[in-house]
């Protein structure tokens, strides 16, 4: 699998990619009986993904700068549990969290960690 949000890899991509929905709103008007209800169309596409990546202290901050670029972008997602989607605008990427990591030999030194704001569009 290769977990990437907008084509910047991540180490992991957490969090479901939503369907679309059929949204709805009801309305009453006084001095009648009953409800009525008005479809608004598809919708309810908010959600957020935590992106994970594991490199030395440059390339976890090199990756945290190519993702701030994407707000306000749309693009293509693909999660840690091979859903993808398409069609994703890029609401907000949050602070960079990082934590040392050390991996022997294999040059990781830090662990990265981005919440992103997402928008399913239709």
């Amino acid at each position: 699998m290769a977990q990437n949000i907008g084509g910047v890899s991540c180490t992991f991509v957490k969090g479901n990619l939503p369907t679309l929905s059929v949204r709805s709103a009801r309305w009453t008007v006084p001095g009648m009986h009953g409800s009525g209800i008005a479809l608004l169309g598809l919708g309810d596409g908010e959600f957020a993904l935590t992106a994970v990546f594991y490199s030395s202290h440059a390339g976890v901050d090199v990756w945290d700068l190519t993702l701030h670029n994407l707000q306000g972008s749309v693009v293509s997602v693909e999660n840690d549990r091979g859903q993808t989607a398409t069609g994703v605008y890029i609401e907000r990427v949050h602070t960079l969290e990082t934590t040392p990591r050390t991996i022997p030999g294999s040059g990781i030194q830090a662990r990265g960690e981005i919440r992103v704001d997402c928008l399913l569009l239709a």
